[in-house]
């Protein structure tokens, strides 16, 4: 799906950010577009075309499919998915890429913040590790 698809439908996004939220190192150029406040959603561009990351958070509109969703304990995760590809500090906390799944899970005070999709295999796309 394309960025300007989702615009289209969402309106535009109150923020736009270099980089995504929550302080994990991602590579240069990616660009953030975030609805979170009215919808819980935004997304990761490159090109500000093609989408390379969804992410969800603030909301418990959404959950994986084993159950996953946002405030979820530390644990539940890696009990659900197994061991991450890859675990990056963030400024608070730390996100956890299963990059195999095309999955990422950032924590914040041990429970789940936000949740990550991308296409399965790219992840070092999107972040620094």
């Amino acid at each position: 799906m394309s960025v300007e698809a989702i615009v289209k439908v969402l309106g535009e996004p109150p923020f736009l950010m270099e980089g995504l939220s929550g302080g994990v190192p991602t590579q240069p150029g990616v660009l953030a577009y975030d609805w979170r406040g009215p919808f819980g959603l935004g997304l990761g561009t490159k090109n500000d075309r093609t989408v390379l990351v969804l992410y969800t958070s603030g909301t418990l509109k959404y959950k994986t499919a084993k159950g996953v969703k946002y405030g979820a304990p530390l644990g539940s995760v890696e009990s659900a998915y197994g061991k991450p590809t890859a675990t990056l500090l963030a400024a608070q906390g730390s996100l956890d890429i299963y990059d195999r799944l095309g999955l990422a899970v950032r924590y914040h005070r041990g429970k789940v913040e936000i949740i990550a999709v991308f296409l399965p295999g790219t992840a070092q796309r999107i972040w620094k590790f």
